[in-house]
């Protein structure tokens, strides 16, 4: 009888730890799924995120990032150029100065994707134009920064001296040319295009903006220019093209107050 119910004991026992291993597998599987669930769920999240923050950019933003890399680009600009005076021009200080100004340019770099990748079809155009442009005038360096590096100043070729520096000067020139001829639709931005044919309207905030930062940015560059001007009867290419936002601007402003 003894060993009867004692046989029951152990087989009770051994049925109570196979539905208690039971339970614990079934709880641990419970656990793993919540967590893959929970898992999943700010993977999704974050892909979310990552996803509107990597092409959403705010109009100001963009007026920004335009105005602050045209500037970056026109102070470039100013001593991008050797201007040589026979013996007085020196090599190194010249691939001293090239290479900073290469080092600057590729510091855009940043800004301008993020302008580029914009949802926003007249922002990301215009992203993609500084891009162009800034990496045409990256390679015009790079080239002019590797001929002067092996430059002996002791026996310079004057004719080769002479036709590297012409051609860095046109590629430099046309680079310049070509952001002229492609960013000047960019003060549209402010502009809210109807698209059921009724009369577009303006973003009036947005425009004076717009114009508060070209003032903050380019009067005294403006004004440079101006005495550039009486000087040589030429202009810079970048003042050239925020003189011509701040005119729509002000233009369209003139328009709306009548």
């Amino acid at each position: 009888m003894k060993k009867q119910s004692s046989r029951q004991f152990v087989m009770l026992l051994a049925v109570f730890l196979v539905l208690v291993a039971i339970f614990v597998l079934w709880l641990n599987q419970s656990n793993k799924n919540k967590e893959v669930t929970d898992l999943k769920g700010r993977v999704e999240f974050n892909k979310e995120q990552i996803g509107t923050s990597s092409n959403k950019i705010s109009k100001k933003e963009a007026i920004d990032k335009v105005l602050n890399t045209l500037y970056a680009l026109h102070m470039i600009s100013l001593d991008g150029i050797p201007d040589l005076d026979g013996e007085n021009f020196v090599i190194m200080n010249e691939l001293q100065e090239s290479m900073d100004d290469l080092k600057k340019m590729q510091n855009l770099t940043y800004e301008i994707n993020l302008l580029s990748n914009s949802d926003d079809k007249l922002i990301s155009t215009s992203g993609t134009v500084l891009s162009v442009t800034t990496m045409s005038l990256v390679n015009a360096y790079n080239k002019w920064i590797q001929y002067l590096r092996g430059v002996d100043i002791n026996t310079i070729n004057a004719a080769e001296f002479q036709y590297q520096l012409v051609d860095f000067r046109t590629s430099i020139h046309d680079s310049y040319l070509t952001l002229a001829k492609s960013m000047y639709l960019f003060p549209m931005i402010v502009v809210n295009l109807s698209e059921d044919g009724s009369k577009n309207t303006v973003d009036v905030d947005l425009r004076d903006y717009f114009l508060k930062e070209i003032s903050r940015l380019f009067d005294d560059a403006f004004a440079d220019e101006d005495i550039f001007y009486k000087k040589t009867k030429n202009k810079y290419a970048i003042t050239m093209i925020v003189r011509g936002y701040r005119d729509f601007l002000n233009n369209d402003s003139k328009e709306s107050r009548q």
